[in-house]
């Protein structure tokens, strides 16, 4: 069996990746539970839906990237 070689570059881009993941997870979270727990659907702004989406796809490629990154490394 081959031993797996990470180079700094792989790891940058993973670390990258994760990071934004993270970021976009964590405002997701806060903008769905913290800052709307008072509030209706139709009293939140049309901003803030719009950031929510935004992150709730930020995260979900992110994560989608990261098992792309992991299976293309243990592939080769």
């Amino acid at each position: 069996m081959n031993k797996l070689v990470i180079t700094a570059n792989f790891k940058l881009v993973f670390l990258a990746v994760l990071g934004l993941t993270l970021l976009c997870l964590v405002i997701t979270i806060w903008l769905a539970v913290i800052n709307s727990s008072n509030m209706t659907m139709a009293q939140v702004p049309e901003m803030q839906r719009r950031i929510f989406e935004s992150c709730s796809i930020g995260w979900q490629s992110g994560f989608g990237a990261m098992l792309g990154l992991i299976g293309g490394k243990l592939i080769k």
